[in-house]
């Protein structure tokens, strides 16, 4: 079915949003995927190890990341630090993936886009709808 909608829109001209989901659970990155499956013009890649995120970022080339910043920390943060230093990844907009309150907190103060675990499917939906919108600068907490 997914494919079907993805072949529908190329061929109505719309454009495929590319979603890089990069978690460290799996069952939580195939959620996520499984939310977007259905709700839009995307094509979901998920990668489950973070020693991996950049080198598949740089070779699929998302429109947006959702990036998981629960533990493990050193993992996480390499990737994130590869991800800002890298001239291409820089420009990506990146949705903070978490289940951890001062996450949350943080995300509200500095306008990052945001959703919290377990994910809802809605407003999922919403924070990738304004992480395309190229003046974002809301955050959107659930």
């Amino acid at each position: 079915l997914v494919g079907w909608r993805i072949a529908s829109a190329l061929a109505r001209g719309m454009k495929i949003n590319r979603i890089l989901v990069i978690d460290d659970e799996p069952r939580v990155s195939d959620m996520v995927k499984f939310a977007l499956g259905g709700r839009g013009p995307f094509h979901v890649r998920e990668e489950n190890d973070f020693t991996h995120a950049a080198a598949t970022a740089r070779s699929y080339r998302p429109d947006v990341i959702v990036f998981d910043v629960d533990p493990p920390w050193d993992e996480s943060c390499d990737a994130a630090r590869q991800f800002d230093s890298d001239p291409v990844l820089r420009a990506v907009p990146v949705v903070r993936l978490s289940a951890l309150e001062s996450e949350k907190a943080a995300a509200h103060l500095s306008g990052v886009l945001f959703i919290s675990k377990p994910v809802d499917p809605n407003c999922l939906m919403d924070v990738i709808a304004r992480a395309l919108t190229p003046q974002t600068a809301l955050c959107a907490l659930s």
